[in-house]
């Protein structure tokens, strides 16, 4: 068993609980751990950074295949709170997710669906773009179950393209103050455990170092900072982010959470 003190950890997230966690897979620079109540834990290089979930350790192979989080630690704490919607310049935000977005999203990212001039990669991304297309309609109209069930899981990888689309989606609706989001985050979640941490995280507006940053103050660095999150994660989240922006930005939200 490792503790944090032991393993020299650098920062720990604010959403990270204390106990015992089994590693479940190791990658390049993250390993993967859970809780066995089901939580999941990313112990990740310093090259990933800060996340609510995240615990930063120099070298996160080095460790066996338990880690525990202690009830009481002196470890920098990671605020993951994102920006409050009046901290956020969503003109300039905006800007960064419209052509700087298309121009480095990976082509099989759902950035199709802001680029009908591309030509799908494949039936099954035609097909792909279509369900998000209805999907994007059922929220149009605020039909957030109907959107999410069409989408969620859509897509392979740790978290599928259709769980990060939501998870940018319920951080705009953050930034909207829109009614639903409850709705639609209770809606999203299926039965990938990683995705519905995640999903768990954007609802309550908790979000990675990087992402926390571009939000208050976007930039091209930040933007790439995001793209670098898994194959097409953090594009397909920006997605999100973007269609829930460009939606409501001039229509009046609705603090009711239902």
């Amino acid at each position: 068993m490792v503790s944090l003190f032991e393993a020299a950890a650098l920062s720990v997230g604010d959403r990270v609980r204390t106990g015992r966690y089994q590693v479940q897979a190791r990658f390049e620079r993250s390993v993967l751990l859970f809780h066995s109540t089901g939580r999941p834990l990313f112990v990740v290089r310093p090259e990933i950074g800060d996340g609510p979930l995240n615990v930063v350790l120099p070298h996160p192979e080095q460790f066996g295949e338990e880690l525990l989080i202690p009830r009481k630690t002196t470890v920098r704490r990671y605020m993951s709170a994102m920006p409050e919607p009046e901290d956020i310049p969503q003109t300039k935000l905006l800007h960064f997710l419209a052509t700087p977005l298309e121009e480095g999203a990976p082509p099989d990212s759902l950035i199709s669906l802001y680029r009908p001039c591309m030509q799908p990669s494949s039936p099954a991304q035609k097909n792909r773009d279509r369900l998000f297309f209805q999907a994007c309609a059922h929220f149009a109209r605020e039909e957030w179950c109907s959107g999410a069930t069409l989408v969620r899981g859509s897509g392979s990888g740790l978290t599928p393209s259709g769980d990060d689309f939501l998870c940018g989606l319920l951080l705009a609706m953050r930034i909207h103050r829109k009614w639903g989001i409850q709705r639609l985050h209770y809606a999203s979640k299926g039965g990938n455990a990683i995705s519905n941490a995640f999903l768990d995280m954007a609802a309550q507006g908790r979000v990675h170092r990087g992402l926390q940053l571009f939000l208050r103050q976007p930039s091209i660095g930040g933007l790439r900072d995001i793209l670098a999150f898994g194959h097409t994660s953090g594009a397909d989240l920006l997605c999100g982010l973007r269609w829930g922006l460009e939606r409501w930005r001039n229509v009046p939200g609705r603090r009711s959470s239902g």
